[in-house]
């Protein structure tokens, strides 16, 4: 993998990412059996790739930043953990000649609550994240398989990265009340977490002509956006052009007089786009974006 720093980050950080892609790739090479359950929940062709591309692999220290934050706050909470909470739990468990490996934020044993946390922004808390329910249910098999104890909750802990007080004093109730809103995850039957975790790994063992989703590839639909001379944010988005023109129509403001007019925003597949790790070397990405 060749690492560029095309910011001219400080020395610090580059030998930061440099230390943890060397862990990477010895865990991607010197133990082939062994998968973490944040691969198991990912698309398959991800590991394919950084297996059989790694050389290739071009990335910037800057794509290290939001992994490298959260490392930072869980080493940080993992410290200050107060004895009855067991931070940092490495559970494993052969399944059908994989190891499949966990580590646990959290873990309250007497009360039987799985926690993590998740640095994003507010934004994030306003729709579901079918990959954290995943990855925290995985986490509870494993508890139940290799600890044969009860897990109870799953819970989130959102440490909010621009929370803001002024925000959080007017009328919307949605808006989170503090920087770390704890909230819970639904908590799938055993026989669930095992079926879902059996069929990832059908897919990753088969994964030489796996395409991601739409859903793995962040799809972001095309937009039309009306538009008025001299403003910067639309009057309006909508989903297609024929919708942009009625809508225009239809609230009095006349395409092509006091400037008004409809601009396609096009869209895209944001994780292929700005965030997967193989996104230089992946033929899917480059013929899609």
């Amino acid at each position: 993998m060749l690492i560029t720093n095309k910011f001219n980050y400080p020395s610090a950080f580059v030998n930061a990412v440099t230390a943890h892609a060397g862990e990477s790739e010895k865990r991607i090479f010197q133990y082939p059996e062994r998968m973490g359950v944040t691969t198991l929940i990912d698309s398959p062709r991800i590991p394919r790739l950084l297996k059989e591309k790694y050389a290739l692999i071009e990335a910037d220290v800057d794509d290290w930043y939001e992994l490298l934050d959260g490392v930072a706050w869980d080493t940080l909470l993992t410290k200050y953990a107060p004895e009855e909470v067991r931070s940092q739990i490495k559970l494993e468990l052969n399944i059908s000649g994989v190891v499949l490996v966990g580590k646990l934020d959290v873990w309250l044993p007497t009360e039987g609550i799985i926690a993590d946390y998740k640095r994003c922004k507010v934004a994030a808390l306003r729709f579901e994240h079918d990959d954290w329910i995943k990855q925290l249910n995985c986490y509870a098999y494993l508890v139940r398989k290799v600890m044969e104890v009860e897990v109870k909750k799953l819970v989130i802990y959102p440490l909010l990265k621009d929370w803001r007080i002024l925000e959080g004093w007017r009328e919307d109730k949605d808006y989170p009340p503090n920087r770390i809103p704890a909230f819970e995850l639904p908590l799938w039957t055993t026989e669930q977490q095992e079926q879902y975790i059996k069929d990832q790994l059908h897919c990753h063992l088969a994964a030489r002509d796996y395409k991601c989703s739409d859903e793995e590839r962040w799809k972001k639909p095309s937009t039309w956006a009306v538009m008025k001379e001299g403003r910067k944010a639309a009057l309006r988005l909508l989903d297609s052009q024929a919708l942009a023109q009625k809508w225009s129509v239809e609230n009095g403001w006349e395409l092509s007089k006091n400037g008004v007019f409809i601009v396609e925003r096009q869209g895209e597949y944001a994780m292929c786009k700005h965030y997967c790790s193989v996104r230089s070397v992946c033929a899917l990405a480059k013929e899609m974006i």
